[in-house]
């Protein structure tokens, strides 16, 4: 059991950001539970959990936003000083009161909270089109390598993957990858729970992450043997019949760049698509 304080703030100015309620400390098992538990105290719709996006930080905090009203979440666990910030187990992030579907922009520690810009719903829409026209026949590997074809066109990513889960085998594997690291990552398994691929299918959540050798969840084996430098992930899970089997990574926006609320969003059609394709492979 650890403590969480949580701070809810409004949309940030030029003044920096202004406290919209008093500081809530709240004991529970992870950081979700508490993002939950104050999203309830402070009186807002439950719903609200479903559109936040979550920035997890190396330094101890989280910082969640939602882009709808501007509102902004800080939380950090304040139970001891070497207490590091718990992953929320799969149980826990299938409780009732947890919604998946949260989303995690990019953290860089000179722009906590920084927003991922406006949507450009017209490029979405032409998206979400030239996705459903996917045929429904062939194998998984065919099926993803289309999806993430089109993803690209879209989203201006040095790289694209598709991790689905081998429970058998205890792993997640590349099921299909796109960019310079295709060949070296042709079936490259990463154990289950590693990873920022681990984050996201314990969590159900999208995480976008600058710098992931950075960050503690990283599974850096993966550089090692792809000879290939992650600089920005996004990764999106992917869910078959309700559960998260796997996700839909995008490595690297072209010219040192940032991925943006479009590019999120893009990221997360495509992966419920590659879900929906998965129900009827053969």
């Amino acid at each position: 059991m650890a403590t969480f304080e949580v701070r809810w703030e409004g949309a940030r100015d030029d003044a920096g950001p202004h406290d919209l309620g008093a500081t809530l400390y709240i004991q529970t098992d992870d950081w979700m539970h508490a993002l939950s538990n104050a999203i309830e105290r402070y009186g807002l719709e439950r719903d609200t959990i479903n559109r936040v996006v979550c920035l997890l930080s190396d330094h101890g905090t989280i910082d969640v936003s939602d882009p709808d009203s501007g509102s902004r979440f800080v939380l950090r666990q304040v139970e001891g000083d070497n207490h590091p910030i718990d992953r929320p187990s799969r149980e826990s992030s299938s409780n009732g009161r947890v919604s998946q579907g949260i989303d995690a922009p990019s953290w860089h520690p000179s722009r906590v909270g920084s927003s991922l810009g406006p949507t450009d719903e017209a490029v979405l829409q032409r998206l979400a089109a030239d996705l459903a026209k996917l045929p429904t026949g062939g194998s998984v590997h065919a099926r993803s390598l289309a999806a993430l074809d089109i993803l690209l066109r879209y989203v201006p990513a040095e790289s694209a993957s598709v991790l689905r889960l081998d429970s058998a085998a205890a792993c997640v594997r590349f099921e299909a990858v796109r960019g310079p690291a295709a060949g070296p990552l042709k079936g490259v398994t990463v154990p289950v729970g590693r990873g920022i691929v681990g984050v996201v299918m314990r969590t159900g959540s999208s995480v976008l992450v600058q710098e992931p050798a950075q960050n503690a969840d990283h599974f850096g084996a993966i550089d090692i043997t792809s000879g290939y430098r992650t600089r920005t992930l996004l990764a999106c899970p992917v869910r078959l019949r309700g559960q998260v089997i796997g996700a839909v990574e995008l490595l690297n926006p072209f010219g040192g760049g940032r991925f943006s609320e479009t590019h999120r969003q893009a990221a997360e059609l495509a992966a419920r698509r590659i879900g929906a394709l998965l129900r009827t492979a053969s």
